[in-house]
């Protein structure tokens, strides 16, 4: 019976030992037949090695960098939106908000309805005239003929269509005061008390 054949993976699977001696690699090409030694194989390789380590060592070292670099843009790039996400949120809520107003989309009857509820006024309070722009008059007018159930508290209100005020814009007089609504005054307010808040000033 011969003796075993050891296999060393752990080198290369062509490094072959048998009992303590090391067996050449054969290579055939047509008629020649060649055997390389695996010493000179390992030391080609480590050359090799040696050789593309020199060769693509400065260019990982320069992607490392890039990387790092990258990393540091990212944490002030994050650093930046964190200090300024309120004045941007507030922004994007600005230009939705007018965009919507532009295009006719708001609601003048909610926001008249909001504004009365956050005044806390009523019929109890005596008339109150609201001065607001003719299309924004048109629309509660129109409203409160299709839905007239849900304008009928609304009887101790004096809308008065005012050319000179803007869509979205309402002038509130009653025995309380005068108030004029305005969207960006509100979220001038908003964004003050939000800077306030967070403490960002």
């Amino acid at each position: 019976m011969s003796e075993p054949i050891t296999l060393r993976m752990q080198r290369s699977p062509i490094f072959i030992l048998h009992g303590d001696r090391t067996i050449g690699e054969t290579v055939r090409e047509g008629s020649d037949e060649q055997i390389r030694d695996p010493e000179q194989y390992f030391a080609g390789y480590y050359a090799g090695q040696e050789a593309w380590a020199k060769h693509f060592g400065p260019l990982i070292q320069e992607v490392e960098r890039g990387l790092a670099e990258l990393e540091a843009f990212r944490s002030q790039l994050m650093k930046k939106l964190e200090e300024n996400i309120v004045e941007l949120a507030l922004a994007v809520a600005r230009k939705l908000l007018h965009h919507e107003i532009d295009e006719g989309r708001h609601r003048a009857s909610d926001m008249v309805r909001g504004i009365l509820t956050s005044l806390d006024v009523g019929p109890d309070g005596g008339t109150i005239r609201i001065r607001l722009h003719p299309d924004d008059h048109a629309e509660i007018l129109s409203l409160s003929k299709e839905r007239p159930d849900d304008f009928g508290e609304w009887n101790y209100l004096e809308l008065v269509p005012d050319e000179s005020m803007k869509r979205a814009q309402f002038s509130i007089d009653s025995e309380f005061g005068h108030v004029l609504y305005d969207v960006t005054q509100q979220l001038d307010e908003i964004e003050e008390l939000l800077v306030r808040e967070e403490g960002l000033q």
